[in-house]
């Protein structure tokens, strides 16, 4: 456990204004669900590693765990590596892949970049936290505006993140997608959770992990 309480202790996120400081989803129990999922899977044999999506033989025998997401992650990124220093086959590459918001109407840009990235640097396992900016309208390249939460923008969000974890699995990785939490803000919350609905259907649809941070906690 001590691993698991050094991971949550180092969970808290600001927001651009300071003053968001947040353990996300009750800390110690997201790390402790997060660390086993990952840990089990690279000390599995053979056959479990294959049904929980990891290349049973990776090269030179080494899972590189890659962490995507937007600032969310800035605040998991140092305790998630010093929780899995224990775990020698699991190396966790210095750069963060960037998520930019997926609203925007470029968003298909750092996608691109995303993509050429997974060409030079193979992607066994993937962490990402993502989508606290994601509450607002959705704009298409010809600055097509769909109001959050229409029926337009949960089409367009979708092939959206169906893009990113497309091609975060490109070589056949492991990827985890950490849900949003719970916050104070109620109207926050409730659109946190229309998102987690969502990439949660999508996670399912291309063999993604989605660890519901907000449905496992919401009570504590």
């Amino acid at each position: 456990m001590a691993h698991v309480n050094r991971l949550a202790h180092g969970l808290h996120l600001q927001d651009r204004r300071g003053t968001l400081r947040h353990r996300i989803g009750c800390g110690t129990a997201l790390i402790m669900l997060l660390f086993l999922a990952l840990s089990s899977s690279a000390q599995a044999q053979r056959g479990d590693l294959r049904s929980g999506g990891l290349n049973p033989f990776p090269k030179d025998d080494i899972y590189r765990l890659h962490l995507a997401g937007d600032w969310l992650m800035d605040g998991l990124k140092n305790a998630l590596r010093s929780s899995l220093s224990s775990l020698p086959r699991i190396q966790i590459q210095n750069n963060k892949i960037e998520l930019q918001s997926l609203r925007r109407s470029n968003w298909g840009q750092p996608v691109a970049k995303m993509r050429e990235r997974t060409t030079t640097s193979p992607i066994d396992i993937a962490v990402v936290m993502f989508g606290v900016g994601e509450i607002g309208s959705l704009y298409t390249p010809g600055q097509e505006r769909n109001r959050f939460g229409s029926e337009a923008w949960l089409k367009r969000y979708a092939t959206r993140v169906d893009s990113v974890m497309r091609t975060l699995k490109a070589n056949k990785g492991a990827v985890y997608w950490i849900g949003l939490p719970i916050v104070r803000r109620r109207d926050h919350s409730e659109a946190f959770q229309l998102i987690n609905t969502l990439v949660r259907e999508r996670a399912y649809a291309n063999s993604v992990t989605f660890i519901d941070v907000y449905a496992r906690f919401q009570d504590e």
